[in-house]
């Protein structure tokens, strides 16, 4: 006989158009979940008392059908549209990507410089007009990470082209022509992303889950992310996220029907290093030795009803406690904005940012915020004559109403984010 190998073992899901009921078909792509994968079914049983004068125990009572587990991931950048949206209960307010006039169109000449810079990292896009020859148009400038960076675009007639790397500034003077004739030069600048903005709400996304276990597929459904943890390492680590799931059925599947995770794309996507990270106090930028965001939404699965014949767990909605978001993050001691308002118990706003801006590459950038926290823990202790670092645990709180502890922005040249 063969057997089952783990790394035939992968996770691809769906969100479920009605909550609780299992969706359709996968998205024809899967997750990079890190082993182990966690999602299991737990089946119990009832005892019941012996019969006195009977050899045999009577047949026991089915319980509880559970499903739960957790999934563990690095951060990747597509992927994260759909851990955000599971995480804060919905679907963002997103923006499409839209031109920006960067130069009008002007006589072209040797050198030319913008009248306006990109107000993010953006792609060049470059209109030739009215010439009788033409040439090459060179771009210098840096990308997102402030790395310098140029591209060289030729035209063989009036065109428009667009550039493969990713502009934040462009140098003055910085458009260098060559071998035109007449003819006018337009410029504008295209994020190509789009913006997704998640705001925490009270709803709970509910996904149908496909993990295979060695090549054996299986199929969860009804599953809502009860907590969730963001980990982003010090210096040269890849931001990781923890989610723990609950759910309320499960049904084994046939390793030959339906769409097996095994035959899914795999999304290969840049992951977000922590050397990109940048983590501000009250607006102004700290240096780090790591950061954990932990989201708790309070669902539990301590509830049941009889349906079909046999008892199903069935989580509980937020309501039953007050969802907790705290955190902690390790910095040096060299800075009193934040240890006097851990002294005085001030609110703070802390912000985390994290891009895969590449210098050829697209841009990719995640902004979390928290409007309101209070710094938590006990003052350092001096070991020894070294610097001083500290754990600075934090709670997040609602500053203007419910529902803003915490905000997430994701630009992505991803679009749809289901």
């Amino acid at each position: 006989m063969g057997y089952h190998s783990g790394y035939k073992s992968q996770v691809g899901f769906e969100f479920e158009a009605v909550a609780g009921q299992k969706a359709a078909a996968l998205k024809d792509f899967c997750l990079n979940i890190k082993l182990p994968i966690g999602l299991k079914i737990e089946r119990n049983m009832i005892e019941r008392q012996v019969v006195r004068g009977s050899g045999s125990a009577m047949k026991k009572l089915l319980g509880l059908v559970k499903v739960s587990g957790a999934l563990n991931s690095e951060l990747y950048t597509r992927q994260t549209l759909y851990w955000y949206r599971l995480l804060m209960g919905g679907l963002p307010a997103t923006t499409a990507p839209v031109d920006v006039s960067l130069l009008a169109a002007a006589s072209i000449t040797a050198t030319m410089s913008l009248t306006t810079q990109p107000t993010v990292a953006s792609l060049i896009k470059l209109t030739v007009a009215g010439a009788t020859a033409w040439g090459t148009v060179t771009i210098t400038g840096t990308d997102g990470l402030g790395l310098t960076i140029s591209e060289a675009i030729t035209f063989t007639a009036n065109q428009t082209k667009i550039a493969t790397k990713y502009f934040k500034t462009v140098n003055a003077s910085g458009i260098v022509t060559s071998g035109f004739t007449g003819g006018t030069l337009a410029v504008a600048g295209n994020k190509n992303t789009s913006t997704h903005e998640f705001i925490l709400g009270e709803g709970i996304p509910t996904v149908t889950i496909e993990d295979s276990k060695g090549g054996m597929p299986w199929t969860y459904w009804g599953l809502g992310m009860t907590s969730a943890e963001i980990k982003v390492p010090a210096v040269e680590g890849v931001a990781e996220i923890s989610a723990n799931f609950i759910g309320r059925n499960g049904e084994p599947k046939s390793i030959t029907g339906g769409t097996a995770p095994s035959l899914l794309n795999v999304l290969a996507d840049e992951p977000f290093m922590s050397w990109n990270m940048r983590f501000s106090i009250d607006g102004a930028v700290v240096g780090v030795h790591g950061v954990t965001l932990s989201i708790d939404k309070q669902l539990r699965d301590n509830t049941a009803e009889i349906k079909d014949g046999c008892q199903e767990a069935l989580p509980r909605h937020v309501g039953d406690n007050q969802r907790k978001i705290s955190g902690s993050f390790n910095v040096q001691f060299a800075d009193a904005s934040y240890y006097n308002k851990f002294i005085s118990g001030t609110p703070a706003s802390i912000s985390i940012y994290g891009t895969n801006q590449m210098a050829a590459g697209p841009l990719e950038s995640v902004l979390i915020e928290l409007p309101e926290i209070v710094f938590e823990g006990t003052d350092p202790e001096v070991g020894d004559m070294g610097e001083i670092w500290i754990d600075v645990p934090f709670t997040a709180f609602s500053s203007l109403g419910n529902d803003d502890e915490l905000k997430i922005t994701v630009v992505s040249t991803q679009a749809d984010c289901n």
